[in-house]
């Protein structure tokens, strides 16, 4: 699945309007969180967690906006899918009134009603706070340190050549960053011979491979042995804007998983994985879809 949550708003006014002439009939299934005066730390560990088990999850485009409210676009998913999987979340996270707070619109029909409703939120979120912004640019400053600190090692002519050495290559190339064997192999058997694919087991590793290798798509673990997998991203977003980074979430980093998607992350492949889900993330690839 493809979780946005950087920008959520304007990407879901872009992709509604696609939608509303392409496929009119596609159901925007909406979750008012906004609604609610607390919904626990965990909460969207377990949304994630419960949507990764409805069928072909994989093809779903989640935005979870500012204020928490969260958008689910997803071909094939149906009304009852979605009323079932509110229920059995209500349950677990004993949120008795959950089912009082959802909405499925098709878009066709609700255009305008949708495409309000999304501007407003844009317009909320420009008056954020002094005391989030602060918070924000603190958390910033500490990854553009530890940045600092690491490119200052590196050769700056080959991250200047990035783009170059991507745009010289014809085949696309996967960077797969995990320091588990096994999750290595399990990638390695899925994508072989199809799609060549470099491995690293550590950030520092990873960083050095990105600048050598300009890969099309990156697989990052965020629990490194090294340094986090969060501050590998910030760091590859540095040295190049354009990257496609997807995120490995084992169980127990599942909490971390929407703070990468906030840094920048395109999405995030949960563990165990699937040869479809790690396809689709590849195929989806705009970096790959240029080479094919």
């Amino acid at each position: 699945m493809i979780v946005t949550t950087k920008n959520a708003e304007v990407e879901l006014q872009k992709d509604i309007q696609k939608f509303s002439l392409s496929k009119p009939e596609q159901r925007c299934f909406h979750i008012q969180l906004s609604k609610l005066e607390n919904i626990g730390d965990n909460f969207f560990e377990i949304f994630l967690q419960y949507m990764e088990r409805v069928p072909n999850s994989y093809t779903a485009q989640i935005y979870i906006c500012h204020d928490n409210d969260i958008y689910i676009l997803m071909h094939g998913f149906m009304q009852r899918q979605f009323l079932s999987l509110i229920k059995d979340i209500g349950a677990v996270t004993q949120i008795n009134d959950l089912e009082n707070i959802i909405n499925v619109s098709e878009i066709g029909k609700n255009f305008q009603r949708l495409k309000q409703d999304v501007i407003l939120k844009s317009e909320r979120k420009t008056r954020a706070n002094d005391k989030q912004l602060k918070i924000i640019m603190d958390e910033q400053n500490n990854y553009n340190q530890l940045a600092a600190e690491i490119l200052s090692t590196q050769d700056y002519k080959k991250i200047e050549n990035i783009q170059q050495i991507r745009t010289q290559r014809d085949s696309p190339l996967v960077l797969v960053v995990d320091d588990d064997h096994v999750t290595r192999v399990l990638v390695q058997n899925v994508l072989h011979p199809k799609y060549h694919t470099v491995f690293a087991t550590h950030g520092e590793e990873a960083i050095n491979f990105y600048i050598e290798m300009a890969p099309d798509i990156v697989f990052l673990d965020i629990g490194l042995p090294d340094i986090h997998g969060h501050q590998v991203m910030e760091i590859l977003s540095q040295v190049d804007p354009d990257n496609n980074i997807i995120m490995f979430s084992g169980r127990k980093d599942k909490a971390n998983m929407l703070r990468g998607l906030r840094l920048g992350a395109s999405g995030f492949v949960g563990k165990p994985f699937s040869r479809d889900q790690l396809v689709y993330y590849i195929e989806k690839s705009p970096l790959v879809r240029a080479k094919t």
